[in-house]
């Protein structure tokens, strides 16, 4: 093997297999891909506005773009970042289907498919808890509480099952 092919080639969005959503975002590698859509879902998300059913909203499309090429086809940092990106689309739907939709079949398959792509290095926790009160679990919901290393995290998770015990259910319409 030459010492030419062995030196690391620099990434180029336009010879992959995610080509298009690159160009949607303008992302120019795999970990810029990851930054600019969490920009760009975030924006939804804190407005409230975080809809899975509009095909419209960008974040969306790149969605559905990875799903179409599969994480399975995908390679090394593409993978990763693609696979976090899925994981971060799934743990938000979980909420839209709580709240915009009220759909529990749906909130809990999101929660399914969210823990099957969530790394187990990955620091969430909460998304766990959510898995348990999207199935009706409180039980098992609380007592995940006290693995919840981050403060702030606690803290959210406390509220969330106080909400599901005041609402009885997590899936009333908020809105």
């Amino acid at each position: 093997m030459t010492e030419e092919l062995k030196q690391p080639t620099e990434f180029d969005p336009k010879v992959s297999l995610l080509t298009e959503a690159y160009e949607l975002l303008g992302a120019i590698s795999p970990f810029d891909l990851h930054d600019r859509y969490v920009k760009n879902e975030q924006i939804y998300f804190k407005s409230r506005k975080w809809d899975y059913d509009n095909p419209d909203l960008l974040f969306n499309k790149v969605k559905v773009l990875i799903e179409s090429v599969g994480l399975e086809n995908l390679k090394g940092e593409e993978e990763m970042w693609s696979r976090e990106i899925l994981w971060f689309w799934y743990h938000h739907a979980i909420s839209s289907a709580r709240v915009m939709y009220p759909n529990q079949e749906l909130a809990q398959a999101f929660a399914d498919k969210a823990l099957e792509l969530q790394d187990s290095e990955h620091p969430n926790q909460i998304i766990q808890l959510l898995y348990y009160l999207v199935h009706h679990d409180v039980e098992s919901a609380e007592a995940w509480v006290p693995n919840i290393v981050d403060v702030d995290d606690r803290e959210v998770a406390t509220e969330l099952i106080q909400d599901y015990k005041d609402n009885m259910s997590f899936y009333k319409n908020k809105t």
